[in-house]
Parts: structure tokens; sequence; C-alpha cells
């Protein structure tokens, strides 16, 4: 899950970035250089983001199946 998240929100903010920056004319290296920073910093959070949610998910999954063991 976390790779898809990362997969998802990487582009997404290069492409939020870049969109912009070519529409209105600005400079070539300044809006690549800020889409690809954006590119890393959002794909990391999207993994962190998505490992947690898949462990909460495994986590709950887990506790539900166990519950009916312990009765």
């Amino acid at each position: 899950m976390g790779h898809a998240d990362a997969g998802i929100l990487g582009p997404l903010a290069m492409a939020v970035v870049m969109l912009p920056g070519v529409v209105c004319g600005a400079g070539l290296e300044g809006t690549l250089v800020t889409g690809i920073v954006n590119l890393f910093a959002f794909s990391t959070v999207g993994l962190i983001l998505g490992s947690i949610a898949q462990s909460t998910i495994d986590d709950a999954i887990c506790l539900k199946l166990e519950q009916p063991l312990e009765a």
C-alpha cells in the first residue's frame, strides 16, 4: 500500500507544480527543479503514510481474527 500511495502522490505533486509553470511561462529549469523536489518529497510522504495505513489495517484484521479464539 505504501508503494502505491508513493506512486500516486509523487507524480501528482510534480504535475501540480509543473502545469502552472508551463502555462504561465515560468523558467524551465526552476520549474523542473521544483517539480522534482516535490516529486521526491511527496513520494516519501506517500510511502510513510501508506506504510502506516497498511500496518493499521493489518493490526485491525489480526485483532478481529483473534477475538473469537479468545472467547
